[in-house]
Order: structure tokens, then sequence, then C-alpha cells
């Protein structure tokens, strides 16, 4: 017989997407029908059954995994496709400006204002962009750390707790202070 120590850890992860609900019921399914054979004395069956359900958690994470970096690859090829239309816009403007100027007779005035204007869009894309990424990653790690994250909150939570005793502390230093000097 084997021990329940020799049993494949099961994780059952939340995964953000209806799209995993499925497979998550699934792998629930499993882990519950292994608990109730290896109780009814069937635990060979029962390890089958956990070591299928690890098999089908590792799939759906691997899954998720690909279509995070899928989205992930599509929000940079668009970012590049808009740089690249920027960068375009920009070539074909002087162009047209050179143009009109020279058929008007007028000195061909650069458009540094537009060019400010288009980096400053494109700054603030990246930067969204770059929001967009670390929250993906924050996601990720949640799925993958459930216990770690609530534990990092509670912490936050206790500092939170510990400013207000010193806001505390440094007001009873000041009313002593007065005190003292009457």
């Amino acid at each position: 017989m084997r021990d329940q120590d020799d049993r494949p850890e099961l994780h059952f992860l939340e995964f953000p997407s209806p799209v995993f609900d499925a497979e998550h019921n699934r792998i629930k399914a499993l882990a519950e029908s292994a608990e109730r054979l290896s109780q009814a004395g069937l635990p060979d069956l029962a390890h089958g059954l956990r070591e299928r359900a690890g098999q089908i958690e590792r799939e759906l994470a691997a899954k998720q995994e690909r279509m995070q970096q899928e989205q992930r690859q599509r929000a940079a090829a668009e970012m590049r496709a808009r740089q690249e239309l920027l960068v375009r816009q920009q070539s074909q403007r002087p162009m047209d400006q050179r143009r009109t100027g020279i058929e008007r007779g007028d000195q061909p005035t650069p458009p540094l204002h537009e060019l400010h204007e288009q980096m400053e869009q494109l700054r603030r894309d990246m930067h969204k962009l770059s929001e967009q990424m670390a929250h993906l990653t924050r996601l990720i790690q949640q799925h993958h750390n459930p216990r770690n994250e609530r534990g990092h909150h509670e912490d936050m939570d206790d500092d939170e707790d510990g400013d207000d005793e010193e806001k505390d502390d440094d007001d009873d230093d000041h009313k002593e202070r007065g005190e003292h000097e009457k």
C-alpha cells in the first residue's frame, strides 16, 4: 500500500477565464474521485487518478501561459505597427511640406511640434503597454502562488497599522515636550 505522502500534490490553480472552467471542474472531479477510492481501500487507483489530475493541471497551466504569451505578442505587434506608421507619417510629412513650400516659394519648416506630440503619444502608449504587461505578470504570479499573495496583503495591512502607531507615538512626544516647556 502507498502512503498518502506518495500522492502527487494538486494545486487547483484558479484560472481567470471561463475558458478553463470545464478543465478545472474535471481536475476537481478527478481529485474527489481519487479521495473516495482511497477511502474505499483502492489506493493504487486513487494514485492513478491523482496523477492524471496533476497532468491535466500542468497541461492547463501550459495552455494558459501560451495564451498569455500570444496576447503579449499581439500587443507588441500592434505597438510595432503603430510605431512604423508614425515613422512613415513623419518621413512623409517633411517631403509633403517641402513640396508645398517650394510650390509657394516658402521655406520649409520642420514639424517639431507635431513630432513632439507624436513622441508623447508613443510614450503614453508604451507606458500603458508596460502597465498591462505588469498586470498580466501579477495575474500569472497570483495564480501560481495564491498563498503568497494573501500573505503579502496581510503584511501590507500590518504595515499600515504600524504607521498609525508611529503617528500616535509622535503625537504623544509632541504633547510631552509641550508640557515640559510650560
